[in-house]
């Protein structure tokens, strides 16, 4: 589910409104609109208190990797589902300033 849609459904099952939630995030309710509507995504300053208010980590606001795998076990079954996955937490470690050799080695075999 794409951020905008995230950021939507919290703040409709937190029951407040674009203005009460602007107030909170010390923005303007057109800029909560616009990020509901996807038209902009907040700052990481912005994005910090989204998530300090609705008790979530950034990283489930902005994340779309249970989508991605779902789409691969709908597209080709679990060992395409493990294999997205093992990708997805493999590019999470590249991310994260690790080196994973799996990946790197996925990445170099893929050129050839």
């Amino acid at each position: 589910m794409p951020f905008a849609d995230k950021f939507k459904a919290a703040r409709m099952r937190a029951g407040l409104s674009q203005e009460k939630l602007s107030a909170v995030l010390g923005v303007t309710a057109r800029t909560i609109g616009n990020y509901e509507s996807g038209a902009t995504l907040p700052p990481s300053e912005t994005l910090a208190l989204i998530a300090k208010h609705f008790g979530v980590s950034i990283d489930s606001l902005v994340s779309e990797e249970e989508e991605f795998i779902s789409e691969a076990y709908e597209q080709g079954g679990s060992r395409s589902a493990r294999e997205a996955e093992a990708l997805v937490n493999d590019v999470a470690g590249l991310f994260a300033g690790g080196v994973n050799f799996r990946c790197f080695a996925h990445l170099t075999n893929s050129e050839t």
